[in-house]
């Protein structure tokens, strides 16, 4: 049995355990109080908040509390999708799908440990001023409202990053928290109108993986009726919004289209559903832009026995220990593989060519990366180039490699880091600036920072790394992050490093 194979049996095991009767009885119990204690909250504080009036006939609230249990298909394909079966495994080594039924009372634990979004409770208001609303309250009554009497609590520091944005521009409200000691829930605030549009689109476009030139069409008229929708709630406020915005890149549509007609058949008897491609699709559209025209006649074929091939070079090595616990990277490689690789059937050939073509594929990756960033972030390019190869080396997911997105993310926040701690950059050498840059990344991707200080501290002097990140990072301690607006991504970020930077100092010898 290959290794994707193998995972998915253990996966369907996960799955059973998660369907059984009891377990989803409590769940949906477990919903049902959750529901109660959030009407509740907001009744009880309706008229301080201006989220309750009347007409003539009766009271008339600005809100309603709904919620839902993860439905099976949606948890099964987030044990792959959202790499959630690696979380699993590393807490508990499960062996086979039968082990999992044996110890299915361990298996629910741990379906409760890890997975934080197997209940959804959804605040919907009548307008998105409404929303802010909501969150304000929250934040104004957060001792009040979430203790040990309640037994109810949400996430401080989520409650304090809201707004955030969804995938197709509309931002919106979501909080981690967790009830009754033991059950995670995700707690989402939206308008209804924007609810609406937003169902609409996520059963159309987020969980339908098949692609037309008709299903692009009603794509285009959504981000119209998206529009609208966006103009009628601003309209009915005078009272009350948030922007809209919706764009793709028309070729990578286009890209993405031909590439699910040949793969998606493929992958959905593999995977046993059909694969999401967004999240890769723009990487997969750069390498397919890099091959030579009269290459561009793919025909679709996967060898998934690629993903057994040893590596004989160390970067190939830090690649396969990640690529080994991230979908989106087996996916590129089986891909890439077919797209630069003849299929070859001698074992030594192909650990050849295996050890030929991924660092190849590894560049491209940093070239990828290079391509996006952001003009005025264009400098850091030679600071990848530098140190992409040792960055890889402590690595737990390939969110570095296919997210553009976020390495423009975090070279703003180092931006405004370096901005507001008032230090002078030239002071350092380019080693120096290295050395923070990559300890600081690898923070802000929750990656090994720790495993990386470690490693380099016999080449520099350690005590002295620390002093220099601390003088950077101590001073912004005592900025007010919600008065400066470029500084509030950073907050996380700057107290991760400071828990880490003690820990590491407490470490040293004397």
């Amino acid at each position: 049995m290959d290794k994707i194979a193998s995972t998915t049996s253990l996966i369907s095991g996960i799955v059973d355990a998660y369907c059984h009767g009891t377990f989803q009885s409590t769940l949906k119990s477990t919903l049902k109080s959750l529901e109660s204690k959030f009407d509740d909250i907001l009744t009880q504080n309706a008229d301080q908040y201006n989220l309750i009036t009347s007409n003539s006939v009766r009271p008339i609230k600005y809100f309603v509390v709904v919620g839902r249990v993860k439905e099976k298909d949606s948890f099964h394909e987030k044990l792959i999708r959202g790499n959630l079966i690696y979380s699993f495994l590393k807490e508990e080594r499960f062996k086979s799908r039968k082990e999992i039924s044996k110890r299915s009372k361990r298996t629910r634990e741990l379906i409760k440990q890890i997975s934080d979004d197997i209940i959804g409770i959804k605040i919907l208001t009548e307008l998105e001023d409404d929303c802010k609303k909501v969150i304000s309250l929250l934040k104004d009554k957060y001792l009040m409202l979430f203790n040990d009497k309640r037994k109810l609590y949400l996430d401080l520091d989520d409650l304090e990053k809201q707004p955030i944005r969804m995938r197709n521009g509309l931002e919106f409200y979501k909080i981690k928290g967790i009830y009754a000691e033991s059950f995670k829930f995700e707690l989402q605030i939206k308008s209804k109108l924007l609810s609406a549009w937003g169902d609409m689109d996520h059963s159309m476009f987020y969980k339908d993986y098949s692609v037309s030139p008709v299903k692009e069409n009603v794509k285009n008229s959504m981000v119209n009726l998206g529009n609208l929708i966006v103009q009628v709630d601003k309209f009915l406020l005078q009272i009350r919004e948030a922007e809209h915005s919706f764009s793709k890149n028309r070729d990578v549509i286009d890209f993405t289209e031909k590439f699910s007609s040949q793969y998606s058949g493929l992958l959905k008897s593999k995977l046993g559903f059909g694969y999401r491609l967004e999240d890769i699709s723009e990487f997969l559209f750069f390498l397919y832009k890099k091959l030579p025209l009269d290459k561009r006649n793919i025909k679709a074929r996967l060898d998934f026995s690629i993903l057994t091939t040893k590596g004989l070079l160390d970067l190939v090595r830090h690649y396969i220990r990640v690529r080994n616990r991230d979908f989106n990277l087996q996916i590129i490689e089986l891909v890439y593989f077919n797209w630069f690789s003849r299929a070859v059937t001698n074992r030594e050939r192909r650990l050849q060519n295996f050890n030929r073509i991924i660092p190849k594929m590894i560049n491209a990756y940093l070239e990828f990366l290079v391509f996006h960033l952001r003009d005025d972030f264009a400098y850091y390019s030679v600071y990848l180039e530098e140190n992409f190869s040792v960055l890889c080396e402590y690595l737990n997911s390939g969110a570095l490699l296919y997210n553009f997105e976020k390495i423009n993310s975090f070279f703003s926040t180092l931006s405004n880091i370096i901005n507001y701690s008032d230090i002078d950059e030239g002071k350092y050498s380019d080693e120096q600036k290295n050395y923070i840059r990559n300890f600081l990344l690898l923070i802000y991707y929750s990656e090994n920072a720790e495993s990386y200080f470690k490693d380099i501290r016999d080449e520099i002097n350690a005590n002295d790394l620390i002093l220099t990140i601390s003088s950077i990072i101590f001073p912004l301690q005592e900025k007010k992050f919600s008065e400066i607006a470029n500084l509030r991504n950073a907050e996380d970020l700057i107290q991760r490093a400071l828990i880490l930077l003690k820990k590491l100092s407490d470490e040293l010898p004397n």
